[in-house]
C-alpha cells in the first residue's frame, strides 16, 4: 500500500510520480600511478520505495537489493564495503549485507557518498554506486537543465530537500578511487556525457592503469522509465543483472567491463517488453583514455538464466503437462529471438493424443516431442512483435510468422545431465521428464530437494529448465501451476534433486529455424 502522507507535513497535496526520474557529471584529476589490479571493491547500493511525500514506487528496493546481492556473492565485493540502504527494508532474512540504513533521507544518502568513500577509498580502488528512485529536472533561465536525486523525505518541488547530482558526481573529485560507475535506474537521466565507443573495448592491461569515470543510466533526458519488468526488477535493473553475470561478456572472455555492460543494457532493453525508454551511457569529466570499469566473472563460469522470456500459466488437467512443457520451451525461444507468440497447448496434446491412437504409444513426453519436431506447433493467436507497433483494432503480424503457418522446433536429444549448463549457454532451453513427489506441494519456495529413501514418486510430470547457477550446481525450471508456486512459478534444484529426479533418457535441448516455415512434405495426422 502507498505510505499516507503526515496531516501535520508542511507540504502541499501529495503529488503523483507514477514513474521514475534523474541526471549527472564527474570530474577527476588525481594522477596517481595505477596498478593493472584492484585493491579494494567498494560500492554504496540505494533503492526508495517508500517515499513520504511523492507517490511510492514499487521495484525500486527489489532492484537495489538484487545489485547488493550480486556484487557481493558473485562479483567479489566484501559485504563490509557495500554500503546498502534500502527503504523500507525488505522482510526477507537471508540478506547477505549488513543494511547501512532503513531511511532513505537525504542526510542519511549524503553521509555515505560525501563522506564515507572519500575517508575510505584508495588510489587502486574500484567503486559503484547505483540508485533506484525518483529523479527531477529542473530547466535553468538559460535553458540548461539539472538533475536532482530525490531522496525519501523530498518535498514536492522543494528543490532544497532533492539532491543535486552533480554533487554526486563532485563527490568522485573527493574520491581517490581509480574506476568510478554509476548506475541509475530512474528517470530524465541526462547526463554530461562524454560520448562512449558503440563498440565495447577489449580487454587490455591499460584498463586497469588508467583513471574511469563512467555512467549508465535507465533512460535519455527526456524519457520517463518503466519502474516494472521481470522477476520483480525494473527492466533497466534485470538487464544489469544479466549482463554483469556474463551475458554481456564478449566471446570467451573472463570478465565484463563497463563499455560491454552498456552497449548490452542498452540493446536489451531498448527492445525488450514493448518499453520505450533507450538506456543513456557514456563517459564523464575525468575520465583516461583507455580507462574502463572491468567486473570479472565468477571462476566457476557464467549463470545462465532465459526466465524473463518465459510465460507462466496454469495448464489444467495432468495429461496436458507434457505439452505444456514443449510449448513453454518454444514460446520462450521464440521471444527471446524478437518474436513473442502464444502457441495452443491444447492442439499439440490433441495431435500427440491422435499419434497415441495411430501408435499405440503411450501420449506422453516422448509422443509429444515426436508430434512437435515432426508436424509443427500450431499458432494460437499473435501478440504485437517486440519494436513494432499496434496498427488500429488488430494486431500486426510478425513478417516471419502468419496466422496460419507453424512453428518448427528442432529437438537435441541429451544424454547426461552434465550436458545441460552448455546447451543453456547456447540459448537452448530444455525439457525432461521428472519425478514429482507429494512433498513438492509443500515447497512453496520452490526449492525442492532429493527425496527421502523410502519415499515413493506420485507420478511423472515434463519440466522446462531455463537456468543453470555454476557456483550451486542448481537448476532453476519453470511449471506448469501458474504463478502461485515457487518463485512467481519457477523452482529451483541442486544437483541431488537432478540426479534423484530428472530422466535423462526423456530429456531434449530445444532450437528452431531462424525463419520458421509452414511444413514442407509432412501431411497431416489422419483425422
Amino acid at each position: 500500500m502507498p505510505r499516507k502522507r503526515d496531516p501535520n507535513s508542511p507540504s502541499g497535496r501529495r503529488t503523483k510520480f507514477s514513474q521514475r526520474n534523474l541526471t549527472l557529471v564527474d570530474n577527476s584529476t588525481a594522477q596517481d600511478a595505477l596498478q593493472s589490479v584492484y585493491n579494494a571493491s567498494w560500492a554504496v547500493v540505494i533503492g526508495i520505495n517508500g517515499y513520504r511525500h511523492l507517490e511510492n514506487l514499487t521495484y525500486a528496493v527489489n532492484d537495489a537489493d538484487g545489485m547488493a546481492r550480486l556484487l557481493i556473492t558473485e562479483l567479489g565485493f566484501p559485504k563490509e564495503k557495500v554500503f546498502v540502504i534500502l527503504d523500507p527494508a525488505p522482510g526477507k532474512k537471508d540478506l547477505p549485507y549488513e543494511l547501512a540504513g532503513t531511511q532513505g533521507t537525504k542526510p542519511e544518502i549524503e553521509r555515505l557518498i560525501y563522506t564515507e568513500l572519500p575517508a575510505r577509498a584508495e588510489a587502486d580502488d574500484r567503486v559503484v554506486i547505483f540508485f533506484a528512485g525518483h529523479g527531477e529536472r529542473r530547466r535553468l533561465p538559460t535553458g540548461e537543465e539539472v538533475g536532482y536525486l530525490i531522496p525519501a523525505d523530498a518535498q514536492p518541488q522543494q528543490w532544497h530537500t532533492y539532491i543535486p547530482t552533480h554533487n554526486i558526481t563532485e563527490a568522485g573529485n573527493y574520491c581517490r578511487a581509480k574506476h568510478v560507475f554509476y548506475l541509475f535506474d530512474a528517470c530524465y537521466s541526462g547526463l554530461a556525457f562524454t560520448r562512449a565507443s558503440a563498440t565495447p573495448t577489449p580487454y587490455e592491461e591499460t584498463m586497469l592503469k588508467s583513471r574511469a569515470r563512467q555512467a549508465l543510466t535507465a533512460g535519455t533526458a527526456k524519457e520517463a522509465v518503466n519502474d516494472k519488468g521481470p522477476r520483480g526488477h525494473s527492466p533497466f535493473t534485470w538487464y544489469v543483472l544479466q549482463g554483469l553475470r556474463g551475458e554481456a561478456a564478449q566471446k570467451d572472455s573472463e570478465v565484463v567491463t563497463a563499455s560491454d555492460l552498456m552497449v548490452y543494457v542498452k540493446n536489451q532493453v531498448g527492445r525488450s517488453f514493448g518499453a520505450r525508454q533507450t538506456p543513456d551511457f557514456g563517459k564523464l569529466p575525468g575520465h583516461e583514455s583507455g580507462g574502463d570499469f572491468v567486473f570479472r566473472l565468477p571462476a566457476a563460469g557464467r549463470v545462465v538464466d532465459l526466465s524473463q522470456w518465459v510465460r507462466i500459466r496454469d495448464v489444467g488437467p495432468e495429461p496436458t503437462i507434457a505439452a505444456a512443457a514443449v510449448v513453454t520451451a518454444t514460446e520462450t525461444l521464440m521471444k527471446k529471438r524478437g518474436t513473442p507468440l502464444q502457441l495452443s497447448i491444447k492442439q499439440l496434446y490433441d495431435r500427440a493424443k491422435k499419434h497415441d491412437e495411430l501408435s499405440g504409444q503411450g501420449t506422453w513426453l516422448t509422443a509429444v516431442v515426436y508430434v512437435a519436431e515432426q508436424f509443427g506447433i500450431p499458432v494460437e493467436c499473435e501478440q504485437e512483435p517486440i519494436g513494432e507497433k499496434k496498427e488500429t483494432g488488430r494486431r500486426k503480424n510478425h513478417p516471419s510468422v502468419e496466422a496460419n503457418q507453424f512453428v518448427h522446433p528442432r529437438f537435441f536429444r541429451l544424454r547426461s545431465l552434465e550436458e545441460i549448463p552448455p546447451q543453456l549457454r547456447l540459448g537452448r532451453p530444455i525439457v525432461v521428464g521428472c519425478k514429482v513427489y507429494d512433498y513438492w506441494v509443500e515447497a512453496p519456495s520452490g526449492e525442492i530437494s532429493a527425496p527421502d529413501a523410502d519415499k515413493n514418486p506420485t507420478g511423472m510430470m515434463a519440466i522446462t529448465i531455463v537456468g543453470h547457477n555454476p557456483d550451486r550446481g542448481s537448476i532453476l525450471f519453470a511449471n506448469a501451476w501458474s504463478e502461485s508456486w515457487g518463485q512467481s512459478g519457477f523452482g529451483t534444484m541442486g544437483p541431488e534433486a537432478m540426479q534423484a529426479l530428472l530422466e535423462p533418457d526423456m530429456m531434449w535441448a530445444l532450437d528452431l529455424p531462424d525463419n520458421p516455415q509452414v511444413p514442407g512434405n509432412h501431411e497431416p495426422l489422419a483425422e
